[in-house]
């Protein structure tokens, strides 16, 4: 239904467009007749709600100035019956402009929803080996249920880019997400992309003395490709995680 009411828009333009510029040739100039495309253009500025009171304020607006033109040079019959029909027209080519306008932003809004929803669907963020948040959220779940079950420690740990300089940015995702996965335990700990500016990795069954050897191996190999500077922009945040910390949770909670 919604694609036969478009069909049936984008005829009625093409025709109210055609005839608009044959019937208002012989008075105006060619060139001013290209404003009959200005609609679309118009309706796509626009939300859905002012294109709509625009059009509604042209409808009423012309047919006051042309209302007033007929009792000012007192037109015939025939002259008032034939600017009806031009109104007519130029009513319907507004209306098809608005429909062809709004349902063509409508795709765009759909297919960036499609792509974004694909992309969170993804277990891969692109060229790299890091998992997508959505993945990597799954996988969490799975590996503290059995951390629990196994009464292991942990630690997520969360890498912010955010003070790092917007040429050094650009590359510094995919570059810094590799270097964190080949250093860890490929077959025990995962890597995955927390926001646009934050890797976070899970490190299981690691103590505070892992957790530092994991992350000396990382500054080293990052020491190679950035500055020192680089290095001091880059936030490490620390969130042990395991059977002891849900234990103490549990203790917590018990005193309240």
């Amino acid at each position: 239904m919604r694609q036969q009411k478009i069909g049936i828009a984008f005829v009625l333009w093409v025709v109210s467009f055609v005839f608009l510029f044959y019937k208002m040739e012989p008075i105006v100039h060619p060139i001013l007749l290209v404003a009959f495309l200005l609609p679309v253009i118009v309706f796509l500025s626009f939300n859905e709600k002012v294109s709509f009171l625009l059009f509604i304020i042209f409808t009423t607006g012309s047919s006051l100035v042309l209302l007033s033109f007929a009792f000012a040079f007192e037109w015939t019959t025939l002259s008032q019956l034939d600017w009806i029909g031009v109104h007519a027209v130029v009513l319907v080519h507004l209306w098809s402009s608005y429909v062809i306008a709004k349902w063509s932003d409508s795709l765009v809004k759909r297919n960036r929803q499609l792509s974004k929803r694909i992309l969170e669907l993804e277990e891969y963020i692109a060229d790299t080996q890091i998992l997508s948040k959505r993945e990597f959220e799954k996988q969490k779940g799975l590996i503290l249920t059995s951390m629990s079950r196994k009464k292991e420690l942990g630690a997520l740990v969360y890498i912010n880019m955010s003070k790092l300089p917007p040429n050094v940015k650009k590359t510094s995702f995919v570059k810094l997400s590799d270097i964190i996965y080949h250093s860890i335990r490929k077959h025990f700990d995962i890597v995955g992309k927390h926001d646009t500016d934050t890797i976070v990795f899970l490190l299981q069954n690691t103590n505070a003395n892992g957790l530092e050897i994991v992350r000396d191996r990382i500054l080293s190999r990052l020491s190679q490709i950035y500055t020192e500077e680089a290095l001091a922009d880059l936030k490490w945040i620390v969130e042990p995680i395991g059977f002891h910390v849900q234990v103490k949770e549990v203790h917590e909670r018990s005193r309240l």
